[in-house]
């Protein structure tokens, strides 16, 4: 583990949320301070401090200077109250660690139920491969929320569930439901699919004849879209039999579905996708682009590990 100090925290896992004394990290903090408290656990504010190799690490009009691990006490105990003041039920607890902000959280994941991070911190790079919130959701080992948008939306706001044309939805699905059956909120499940042919192009076809008229691929390609659909719905009916369930086929590129729909949501819930025209990047097309646009709260749900994929301690998952 890297350098740094721990303050005290007990229970089971917790709801770990990174803080850097930016606005969107006090945002992050509140709301995690309310999520912890509506899951039962306890909070741990972990705040990420000197790394001379941080991009950005000179202070301009837009953006702060990175933390100095002398700073850090300081801001954890800013964290800490923060906290306090928006949930007095919940434990409380946090550390001050050496390192990249990403790299800290991700270490941190592993000790996690949820990682939650603003969406823009110090460095202000939302879209860059080097922001805390791309690093932290595309490599942690749980779910992480990027806090954006509405933060108190009503609970009668529905939670929106991205559904990919011929993609895995379990773990989203499942953890969409579980959410809506807390809080409780209906749940949208949407697949967003697109007639524009460099888009089709990048989504799997159920006619081996791919010489075929655009027509044609068009009608396979919504066809597959509302199955995915009635498989994403006929799960949610049963992990939340008492919950709203709404299906939404879109006949619109699946970001532009997604962030249409944040506005009215209270959450957005997307894997990490990968499938997109650069399937070598961690993160998908569509998930990217939600983190970046989206009008409220999304949390990526990382896939469940393949059974011939090593655990963390060398076993077989």
């Amino acid at each position: 583990m890297r350098s740094g100090s721990t303050v005290h925290e007990a229970g089971r896992a917790p709801v770990v949320v990174g803080y850097d004394g930016s606005a969107g990290s006090r945002r992050a903090v509140r709301w995690a301070a309310h999520e912890a408290a509506a899951r039962g656990t306890g909070l741990r504010v972990v705040v990420a401090a000197d790394d001379p190799g941080v991009p950005g690490t000179r202070r301009t009009a837009t953006r702060l200077a990175p933390l100095r691990l002398g700073d850090g006490h300081e801001a954890l105990a800013e964290a800490v109250a923060l906290a306090e003041a928006c949930s007095r039920g919940v434990t409380r607890g946090g550390l001050v660690r050496s390192g990249q902000p990403g790299g800290v959280l991700v270490d941190q994941s592993h000790t996690a139920q949820l990682v939650v991070v603003g969406c823009r911190g110090r460095t202000a790079l939302p879209a860059s491969e080097s922001s805390t919130s791309l690093i932290t959701a595309s490599r942690a080992a749980c779910p992480v929320v990027v806090v954006r948008g509405r933060v108190d939306a009503p609970t009668l706001d529905p939670v929106v569930v991205g559904v990919g044309v011929g993609e895995p939805v379990a773990t989203t699905v499942a953890y969409a439901a579980g959410i809506a059956t807390r809080a409780p909120s209906p749940l949208v499940l949407a697949c967003g699919w697109s007639q524009d042919a460099g888009s089709l192009s990048r989504v799997p076809r159920p006619v081996p004849d791919r010489s075929g008229s655009l027509a044609t691929v068009v009608r396979d390609v919504q066809a597959q879209a509302g199955r995915s659909l009635q498989r994403a719905a006929e799960l949610a009916h049963r992990l939340a039999p008492g919950v709203s369930v709404r299906t939404e086929l879109l006949d619109t590129r699946a970001e532009r579905a997604l962030e249409g729909l944040s506005w009215g949501a209270s959450l957005v819930v997307v894997g990490r996708g990968g499938t997109g025209p650069f399937p070598g990047l961690p993160l998908g097309r569509v998930t990217r682009s939600v983190l970046e646009h989206a009008g409220c709260p999304v949390v990526v749900v990382p896939p469940e590990p393949r059974e011939d994929e090593p655990r963390e301690d060398g076993a077989r998952a």
